[in-house]
């Protein structure tokens, strides 16, 4: 009996195994010293079979950060809180200016190109990631890539 179920748990462990999270690219936008909200902006990407979700963010940095999405109102775009920013199966979300991102709300002190903002991600399947963001200036990048909030 013990080695049938020792057996059994080892064919199942890998079933069981939950494959993490993970990020690329992340950075966030530097904010002149009057401005005290920032965004965040990475690749999340799900190599896990079942589809996972973003459900919070912190950072020492900011007093709060929120799940953002921009959406299409009429001819307006208007940023939303999320309660999760969904992640599909074996796949990924891009956290982009114009779509999903982290708010950094009531910054602690200015962002400049060049900092570094620690952030610490959760998600619905319990992964936490802890990562450091650059601090980059993208103005000039094509239409699609910035966004004013």
């Amino acid at each position: 009996m013990r080695k049938t179920l020792l057996a059994l748990s080892l064919a199942l462990a890998p079933l069981l195994a939950h494959a993490a999270p993970a990020v690329d690219h992340p950075w966030v936008r530097p904010i002149p010293p009057a401005q005290k909200i920032s965004a965040a902006f990475m690749v999340l990407k799900n190599p896990d079979a079942k589809a996972d979700a973003l459900i919070s963010a912190s950072t020492p940095a900011a007093q709060t950060v929120e799940l953002h999405a921009t959406i299409a109102d009429g001819n307006v775009m208007r940023m939303r809180q999320q309660d999760k920013i969904p992640l599909p199966a074996r796949g990924q979300t891009e956290l982009k200016p114009g779509g999903y991102h982290l708010m950094l709300i009531n910054l602690k002190q200015p962002l400049k190109a060049g900092d570094k903002v620690p952030l610490t991600l959760k998600f619905q399947s319990g992964s936490i990631i802890e990562l450091e963001a650059p601090v980059e200036d993208r103005t000039g990048m094509p239409m699609g890539h910035e966004h004013h909030h």
